[in-house]
């Protein structure tokens, strides 16, 4: 029998996964795959964001850090409590990667440490990089562990994906930015093997060893900015659904590191001229900026990746230096409002704002650039059709940062029906 795991229309996500009911008992634990028979189509779509890694499993969305550094000489050496860290073990190499990074790179010396590493998890070159493709296989081994945790309770545990791994059909979907594109040969070429790797939690808890065969999977490859567009004008089957009198409009993904960009005209057409991967004012460019701030204040020390902590995450909103109080967070939120009028400024001298008749936002970035973009072009073209893309197809709210990989897995189910 074959069972598909997929309904948009119900899609839920969860940011905060437990994946160690084993460790709540105090025990150690190790899974091997292994199990019955099963056939079953196992849809899985990530989109490759520079900060998050966003991933839709069967009805499930999960995000996480895309950030990865090795420690495969240093794990024992980090100043922070392991028990929330995970790991993958490949080849020899130990890597960490997802949220508590941001934790671990928050204390001077653990970023003094990695600095280097995670910068180049965020250069251009990223998706030619070894360090990349392990992250992928990382995505996927978590969102199936993170799936049959939700869908799959530990007395059926037959029934895991993950102790059927080689009786799973996979349709994996990529999601890349506009610029990167030429890459994904090469990435897939690295994909389309078997691989045998670890993923763990915590440095002696709770393991999963995968022999993971992706030989004979079919793979589906598309630019961010465009599936961002499948998730507001397609059916939950992949089909077009926009309204022509929505069109023209203007698609904006910005994300961490680019600001994807194009216009779709009344025949559904896109002009090559008008897409873009815009790499000047994304929230990058906005943390490199509050870094420069904060050092002109005091500290010196202050690193641009920093800035997630302080000012978007948990952490202390202000740092110190000696008695001087250096609030990142409002320094973060000046500079986010003058990196948007000057975005405004880059679609006035790229598009006809004036004819343009809806303008779609999505993307982390794009829900914090919304409220000035809509405010600017209001003012400026009268354009009062601003939308943040955060609407599914059963009209419940849902996070625009979500709208690459559900656009990517409604194209991925037209593809491979």
């Amino acid at each position: 029998m074959t069972q598909e795991f997929y309904s948009i229309k119900n899609i839920r996500y969860d940011n905060k996964i437990d994946v160690n009911e084993k460790e709540k008992k105090g025990k150690a634990a190790i899974y091997v795959a292994a199990g019955k028979r099963m056939d079953q189509k196992l849809y899985l779509s990530i989109d490759c964001g520079f900060d998050k890694f966003k991933c839709c499993i069967g009805d499930y969305l999960l995000a996480f850090s895309s950030k990865m550094i090795d420690v495969t000489n240093s794990i024992n050496a980090l100043s922070v409590a392991d028990g929330d860290n995970t790991y993958i073990e490949y080849k020899g190499s130990v890597y960490m990667f997802g949220d508590s990074i941001d934790q671990i790179i928050s204390m001077k010396s653990n970023l003094k440490m990695y600095a280097e590493e995670l910068d180049s998890n965020r250069n251009k070159q990223r998706f030619k990089d070894r360090t990349f493709h392990i992250s992928l296989l990382a995505a996927i081994g978590y969102s199936i562990v993170a799936y049959d945790t939700v869908y799959n309770p530990e007395k059926d545990v037959d029934k895991h994906l993950f102790r059927n791994l080689s009786n799973l059909q996979y349709f994996i979907g990529i999601g890349l930015p506009y610029g990167s594109m030429n890459e994904w040969p090469q990435i897939k070429e690295f994909l389309k093997q078997r691989h045998h790797f670890k993923i763990r939690r915590g440095s002696k808890s709770c393991t999963f060893d995968f022999d993971l065969d992706l030989s004979n999977a079919n793979f589906l490859c598309n630019a961010q900015v465009i599936t961002a567009f499948l998730f507001q004008g397609a059916s939950s089957d992949g089909n077009l659904t926009i309204d022509k009198k929505a069109l023209p409009c203007i698609m904006m993904d910005a994300g961490y590191k680019t600001v994807g960009l194009f216009e779709l005209a009344k025949n559904l057409s896109i002009n090559p001229e008008t897409a873009f991967s815009d790499t000047d004012h994304a929230m990058y460019n906005i943390d490199k900026y509050v870094e420069e701030k904060v050092k002109e204040a005091g500290r010196e020390d202050f690193s641009y990746l920093q800035v997630q902590y302080h000012a978007r995450g948990e952490g202390n909103p202000a740092v110190r230096k000696n008695t001087t109080v250096i609030n990142v967070k409002d320094i973060y939120e000046k500079v986010l409002a003058e990196e948007a009028i000057k975005l405004c400024s880059l679609l006035e001298g790229k598009y006809s704002l004036d004819d343009v008749e809806n303008m779609f936002i999505t993307g982390g970035t794009g829900i914090a650039y919304y409220p000035h973009i809509k405010k600017y072009m209001a003012e400026h073209h009268g354009l009062t059709k601003v939308v943040l893309t955060n609407r599914a197809d059963d009209g419940s709210e849902i996070s625009p940062m979500y709208a690459i990989v559900i656009g990517l897995h409604k194209q991925l189910k037209n593809r491979y029906k």
